[in-house]
């Protein structure tokens, strides 16, 4: 049984998770960690981000033996999208630290991957390209991802393989999620992983069922933009945002801030636009870029952040 606390900004993120078996042979373990994302539009569609995470974890087994360990990643990213599509370029360095049953043991890997995505918050495919290098070896993987809402539903499922002469495994996984009220979401999956090459741990096969809830204060009442006159009208309600005015920036302006004006309790902005598929941000007085939480469209960018998306008829 494990229990998993998360607490998540538009920058900074950290969790807090616990698991006790229910039976007499798995270990008891806990885990924290955190992070910070950031990211910066170039225009066009191009952006540049970096990723700093950090995990610290311990556990007992059965036997009485301890451990524990640290790891940490440093991931620099450039993404670029147009429309409906993406493609994502990464390196990355992860670390990972372990001492168990008085023997310690350190491991470093470097990575070089490319990551294609097509799609929206309703249906979307990704394939992912990777290779790990670590002490000589080399870990290259391909992986294929795809999932889709209908209603309150949603159903994904992925595939993938390891390719190396040291791993050569297949891993594939599935699940399905049902949203219960405005802040809940039942969920089940079911997950075949190979073993890992930064964490050395073996060949599983798992089966979860879980739920979901989101805590804090409700969030204010989200309006989709809509189309007017040729223009799209983008809103942000006024409690979204702090007391000076955001701006909002995406491919209908090469991704450079249009600032907003008030009108009642919304932030608005008209943006003259052509038909087509839209991806947008709000920006903040500060310059940080965000999605509120329940905003129509939001979406995970692949750079940490998120989102919004439009189709203009």
């Amino acid at each position: 049984m494990v229990g998993n606390l998360r607490v998540e900004s538009s920058r900074l993120f950290a969790y807090l998770s616990a698991a006790a078996p229910l039976d007499g042979a798995a270990p008891v373990w806990s885990a924290l960690g955190g992070g910070v994302r950031v990211g910066r539009a170039l225009g066009h569609g191009l952006r540049i981000g970096l990723e700093l995470d950090g995990d610290g974890y311990a556990f007992r087994r059965t036997t009485g033996e301890t451990g524990g360990g640290l790891a940490s990643h440093v991931v620099p990213l450039v993404a670029w999208t147009r429309g409906l599509a993406g493609v994502q370029l990464r390196g990355a360095r992860h670390d990972h630290h372990v001492d168990v049953a008085g023997g310690t043991s350190s491991r470093h890997l470097y990575e070089a991957a490319v990551r294609g995505a097509v799609g929206d918050v309703e249906r979307f495919a990704i394939a992912d390209l990777r290779v790990l290098t670590a002490a000589g070896a080399h870990y290259p993987m391909a992986r294929l991802q795809a999932g889709v809402s209908v209603g309150r539903a949603r159903v994904w499922g992925t595939a993938g393989r390891w390719f190396g002469d040291r791993l050569s495994e297949t891993t594939w996984g599935a699940g399905t999620s049902v949203a219960v009220g405005e802040r809940g979401e039942a969920w089940a999956s079911v997950r075949r992983e190979a073993a890992d090459p930064l964490y050395l741990s073996p060949t599983r096969t798992s089966w979860n069922v879980g739920y979901s809830l989101k805590l804090g204060r409700s969030s204010a009442t989200m309006h989709p933009p809509v189309v007017r006159n040729g223009s799209l009208v983008v809103r942000l309600p006024r409690s979204a945002a702090a007391r000076a005015a955001p701006s909002v920036a995406g491919e209908f302006s090469s991704w450079e801030p249009l600032a907003m004006r008030t009108t009642g309790d919304e932030w608005q902005v008209e943006i003259p636009v052509q038909p087509g598929v839209y991806r947008f941000a709000f920006v903040s007085a500060a310059g940080e870029w965000f999605v509120p939480e329940g905003y129509p469209g939001r979406m995970d960018d692949d750079m940490g952040g998120h989102i919004a998306i439009v189709v203009v008829p």
